[in-house]
């Protein structure tokens, strides 16, 4: 698969894109671009319930009402990302988890289907990209922190 026809996406990536933040104006820009370009947006099964978690979050705090989390997680639903599930990527991910020394297997995940799908990875996460950036070429920066 060339990295032209595919992408990996976050669940910062897509947090940005949905309830807006810091660089959300390249989120969109890209994410118009991939429409129209009919790239296949791909993100391991995690992000499903990494946006779940983090619109209840946002809720607890008040940032959005229950109608609007309930919206956010529709307009996700819609995107038509391709939530992708396989035994090889869990491994991968605690391995990559292990050896970049994060201290949770959830970004890994994203790296590791990355990095199986031979696609660049895009974040809006800064600190990610900090910390392994260097060792994951294909690791983009959108807007962000």
């Amino acid at each position: 698969m060339s990295a032209s026809s595919a992408v990996c996406v976050d669940a910062c990536l897509v947090m940005r894109l949905v309830v807006g933040g810091a660089g959300e104006q390249a989120v969109h820009a890209l994410w118009r671009e991939w429409t129209e370009e009919q790239t296949r947006v791909l993100a391991p099964s995690l992000l499903a319930f990494e946006c779940v978690n983090a619109l209840r979050q946002l809720e607890r705090a008040r940032v959005l009402t229950s109608a609007a989390s309930e919206k956010a997680l529709d307009d996700i639903l819609a995107l038509g990302m391709e939530l992708v599930y396989d035994p090889v990527l869990l491994h991968r991910a605690l391995v990559l988890s292990r050896e970049l020394a994060l201290p949770s297997a959830y970004d890994a995940q994203y790296l590791a289907l990355s990095e199986w799908m031979d696609v660049s990875l895009f974040t809006a996460d800064g600190r990610l990209v900090q910390k392994v950036g260097k060792r994951f070429p294909r690791l983009c920066m959108v807007g962000g922190e």
